[in-house]
C-alpha cells in the first residue's frame, strides 16, 4: 500500500516543476471567481432593476385583459390587447437600440427615459376607460418595455468588470426567476 502512495503523480505533466495541488487550487479559484460578481453593488442594483422591471411587465401583460374588462371594454375588443402588445414590444426591441449605439443618449439616460415612459403609460391607462386611449397606453408601455430590454447587456458591459461579465450576463434575470413565483398568488389575491 505504501508503494502505491509513492507512485501517485505529484507534479504536473506539462510543467513538472509545478506541484499538482497548486494547479488544482488555481483551477478551483478560477471556477469560483465568476461568482464574486454577486459581491459587486453595481451588478446587484442592475439585477434588482432588471428583475423588477421584467416582473412588472409580466404582471402588466397578464392582467391587462382583466383590467380592460373591469373598465368596461367589450369582450370583442379585449383580444386586441393580447395581439398588439407583443408586436409593439418587438418593434421596440428591433428599432431603438441605435439610440444608444450612435451616442444620442447615454445608457443611463436612455434607461431613465424608458422607465419614465413605462410609468407614464401606466398612469395613462389607469385614468381612462375608452378603448382607443387604453390601447394607445398599452402600446406605449410595450414599446418602452421592448426598448429598455435591448440595453440590459450594454449596461452590464459598461458597469461590470470584464472578468465578471460572462457570469453577469448569464445571471441578470436571476431575481426575476424568484419574483415570478409570486405573480400568481399576487394576481389571485387582488382578483
Amino acid at each position: 500500500v505504501s508503494e502505491e502512495k509513492e507512485n501517485v503523480r505529484k507534479t504536473s505533466i506539462i510543467m513538472p516543476s509545478l506541484p499538482l495541488t497548486s494547479i488544482l487550487k488555481d483551477k478551483q479559484k478560477k471556477n469560483l471567481y465568476g461568482f464574486s460578481v454577486f459581491k459587486e453593488l453595481s451588478f446587484l442594483m442592475m439585477m434588482l432593476n432588471i428583475g423588477l422591471a421584467t416582473y412588472v411587465t409580466t404582471l402588466f401583460w397578464t392582467t391587462m385583459i382583466d383590467y380592460s374588462r373591469d373598465k368596461g371594454i367589450s369582450r370583442d375588443l379585449e383580444i386586441y390587447f393580447l395581439m398588439l402588445q407583443p408586436f409593439v414590444d418587438l418593434i421596440g426591441r428591433a428599432c431603438f437600440g441605435w439610440v444608444t449605439d450612435l451616442g444620442y443618449l447615454t445608457l443611463s439616460n436612455y434607461a431613465m427615459l424608458c422607465y419614465g415612459q413605462m410609468a407614464l403609460s401606466m398612469f395613462f391607462i389607469m385614468w381612462t376607460s375608452r378603448f382607443g386611449i387604453m390601447m394607445a397606453g398599452a402600446c406605449w408601455y410595450a414599446l418602452a418595455s421592448g426598448a429598455i430590454t435591448t440595453v440590459y447587456p450594454g449596461m452590464i458591459f459598461k458597469c461590470v468588470d470584464k472578468d465578471h461579465q460572462t457570469m453577469a450576463i448569464a445571471s441578470r434575470y436571476l431575481l426575476y426567476g424568484a419574483l415570478v413565483l409570486t405573480s400568481s398568488p399576487l394576481i389571485g389575491y387582488f382578483r
